[in-house]
């Protein structure tokens, strides 16, 4: 009996000692150091003659090295434009699937990506409170299997961030005749992901599709603000496909 009651009490234990986070989700990380995404910027805009030109700028953002504000442990975020002596530095960190910039004006951290979001489910990005995710599926590339999370506003990949800038999670809502969009990520100096992948339709979990994605262009266009348009527009930058255009 005693013997019997030893082994149902070390059970106990042993139970109450497995981690909390056994058999939770494990998120592919975004930051890790020596990281790096790769951009381009298409700008469409007046010259001092007031003619219509076009220019190709590749742009970078990658980690490299971290520091400690108020306590927590930031990655350093570097950015440059490749063509033109312009570079930044920002702080962000990562904490179970939620990543944060630190701002240095409001002396606080904003939320820019949170990768456990799941349908239906709303998300404070950037201080925009209406964000809402439509669907959530996973993707396969380069054997690794990342979740694919559509938004109201845009398109996040785990571990990759979105088809504009990094720090562009909801993409660029400006309209100053600048599209950003992704080319490539890369880890340990191998590319791990491009543009093309983010559309991929190598759907292989698909938890709440509602209809397959195809490569046929939609017709549907929406404003940077994420409405839907009733008629074609007319000139100016549109999202279509979930990506921007210029007509």
């Amino acid at each position: 009996m005693k013997k019997n009651l030893y082994f149902f009490v070390s059970l106990v234990f042993a139970l109450l000692a497995v981690p909390a986070t056994m058999g939770a989700q494990v998120l592919k990380q975004l930051l890790k150091e020596g990281k790096s995404w790769n951009y381009v910027y298409d700008y469409h805009g007046i010259d001092d003659n007031g003619n219509l030109f076009h220019e190709t700028i590749p742009y970078q953002e990658w980690i490299e090295g971290d520091t400690i504000i108020d306590g927590k442990t930031y990655f350093k975020m570097h950015s440059t434009a490749i063509k033109y002596p312009i570079s930044s530095l920002k702080f962000w960190r990562e904490d179970t699937g939620k990543v944060y910039a630190y701002d240095e004006d409001l002396e606080q951290e904003m939320l820019m990506y949170d990768f456990s979001l799941n349908k239906d489910e709303m998300a404070d990005i950037l201080g925009n409170n209406n964000i809402k995710v439509n669907k959530v599926d996973t993707i396969s590339v380069c054997g690794i299997e990342r979740r694919r999370i559509f938004l109201n506003f845009g398109l996040w990949v785990e571990g990759v961030g979105s088809p504009a800038l990094l720090s562009e999670p909801l993409g660029h809502l400006f309209t100053d005749g600048c599209i950003s969009q992704m080319v490539s990520c890369y880890e340990n100096g191998e590319c791990v992901f491009t543009s093309q992948d983010f559309n991929t339709t190598s759907g292989i979990n698909d938890f709440h599709a509602t209809s397959s994605l195809t490569n046929a262009k939609s017709s549907e266009y929406y404003d940077l603000l994420g409405r839907r348009l009733a008629a074609p527009p007319a000139k100016g930058v549109y999202i279509q496909d979930g990506r921007k255009v210029l007509k």
